[in-house]
């Protein structure tokens, strides 16, 4: 399969891996400070999720919230980071990075580069990976899928940032939601690929509420995300548990009859891949998805058709 281009970074340059550390690892000591700001500590008794500072009313919050989720237009999303950032809660961050990952993908290219919207985007991003005890398992989904989607169309996302948003995965993984897992998983394979690693705590947490939600999973793009995900985190050097894959796996009877033409083909690659690294899916999953090649083959664009042909063979 082909990645996507590396995207054109603003402004900082991205933290690099110790000497002689491995993907997801970092040297002890060695760890980014985000931003440079001292993290809050969580109070005690307090959990994953659980305000632990002063924040706006929750009508206030709910306002914000109605604001960034009806905006239309990345420079709406921006205008709001700029004059409410410091008010956001953990809800509100996650969203707005949200929204604006959403709303760059569908316009398709980065053309808010200036430096005024650079700095935006950071404020955004900064409010977003407060510490991690503030944030929710939607919330820490949502924030590393839009960091994923936003490293992608060219923002500036930087080690530290990626490191401060997976820190709640392992802590709130086991009550994602199936899509949850699915994004999270996802975005952690995306933004290895553009040489932004977690840690491997965090990619073992994942894969093992993948196989816990496996059998819940009602869309079939989340079959597809997952397989994807383990393929190239395997194919990057991360330890990957083969019953995981394997529970994932076993969903394609069920779902691929509406998986659309590039899932068939990300699907086929990812298992073909998976097997190439020794990781091999039951029989029966395989032979599903093959059987709904040619329902879409002429759907698919010369890369789907090619990843589709390389798998089978």
């Amino acid at each position: 399969a082909v990645s996507d281009a590396a995207p054109q970074v603003y402004g900082r340059t991205r933290l690099q891996r110790a000497p002689g550390t491995f993907h997801g690892e970092y040297t002890k000591g060695s760890r980014p400070q985000v931003y440079g700001r001292t993290k809050l500590q969580r109070a005690p008794g307090a959990f994953y999720g659980e305000h632990t500072k002063g924040s706006q009313t929750r009508g206030d919050q709910i306002k914000l919230n109605k604001r960034i989720s009806a905006s239309t237009q990345v420079r709406d999303v921006l205008n709001v980071v700029r004059e409410s950032h410091q008010h956001f809660g953990p809800r509100e961050a996650s969203l707005a990075c949200h929204r604006l990952a959403k709303l760059l993908e569908a316009n398709g290219h980065m053309v808010y580069t200036s430096d005024e919207d650079m700095a935006t985007f950071q404020l955004a991003i900064e409010s977003a990976v407060r510490p991690a005890g503030e944030r929710n398992a939607q919330d820490t989904s949502m924030t590393l899928w839009a960091l994923a989607k936003l490293a992608r169309r060219g923002v500036d996302v930087d080690l530290a940032a990626v490191l401060a948003a997976s820190e709640a995965v392992p802590h709130v993984a086991s009550v994602m939601e199936p899509q949850a897992v699915s994004n999270t998983l996802w975005a952690i394979a995306k933004l290895a690929q553009q040489g932004l690693y977690v840690g491997s705590e965090t990619v073992r947490a994942v894969g093992k509420e993948a196989a816990r939600v496996a059998g819940k999973l009602n869309h079939p793009q989340g079959l597809t995300n997952m397989l994807w995900a383990f393929a190239h985190l395997k194919e990057m050097g991360f330890d990957i548990d083969v019953a995981e894959v394997r529970a994932v796996s076993d969903v394609a009877p069920r779902v691929a009859s509406r998986l659309i033409s590039k899932a068939v083909a990300n699907t086929l690659w990812a298992i073909a891949k998976l097997a190439e690294n020794g990781v091999y899916v039951d029989l029966a999953g395989v032979r599903v998805v093959i059987r709904e090649v040619p329902r879409v083959a002429g759907k698919m664009n010369s890369q789907d058709l090619s990843n589709t042909l390389w798998a089978i063979a």
